[in-house]
C-alpha cells in the first residue's frame, strides 16, 4: 500500500532518481485594526486598541498520498485560526522628568489544525492499521 502511494521521482539524473517536493500551499489572512488616542490635558494621554486577525492556512503532504513531512515547514493539513487582543493604557507626566505610563491587555488564540488523511477518512487510524 504504501510503495504504492509513493511518488514517482522528480529530478532523475545518471547517478541519482530524487524527488522535489514542487506541492503549493496557501496562506490567507484578514487582519483587522482599531486604535484611539485621547488626551484629556496637556500631560494625560489616554489609548485603547483593538485587533482581530482571521486565518486559513494549508500546508500539503510532501509526498502526496503517502503523507510525509509539511512543505512549508508547518502543521500539515488545514489549520484556521481566529485571534483577538485587545489593550489599553494611558500616560501622564508630572513633572518634566517625571512620568507614569501604564498598560494592560488581553489576548486570545482559537487555533485548529486537521491533517489531511483525517479529513479525507475521519478515521485514519483505526482503518488503516
Amino acid at each position: 500500500m504504501l510503495t504504492a502511494s509513493r511518488p514517482t521521482s522528480s529530478l532523475a539524473t545518471l547517478q541519482t532518481n530524487n524527488y522535489l517536493d514542487t506541492a503549493k500551499g496557501k496562506f490567507n489572512r484578514d487582519n483587522y485594526d482599531a486604535e484611539i488616542h485621547y488626551v484629556p490635558t496637556q500631560n494625560s494621554t489616554v489609548f485603547g486598541h483593538f485587533s482581530f486577525s482571521n486565518g486559513d492556512i494549508f500546508d500539503p503532504p510532501s509526498l502526496g498520498a503517502a503523507e510525509g513531512n509539511a512543505t512549508n515547514g508547518g502543521q500539515l493539513g488545514n489549520a484556521f485560526t481566529k485571534i483577538y487582543v485587545i489593550g489599553v493604557g494611558g500616560t501622564h507626566g508630572f513633572t518634566p522628568n517625571l512620568f507614569l505610563v501604564g498598560n494592560m491587555g488581553f489576548a486570545r488564540q482559537h487555533l485548529t489544525a486537521e491533517s489531511t488523511d483525517i479529513v479525507a477518512d475521519g478515521a485514519y487510524g483505526p482503518n488503516t492499521l
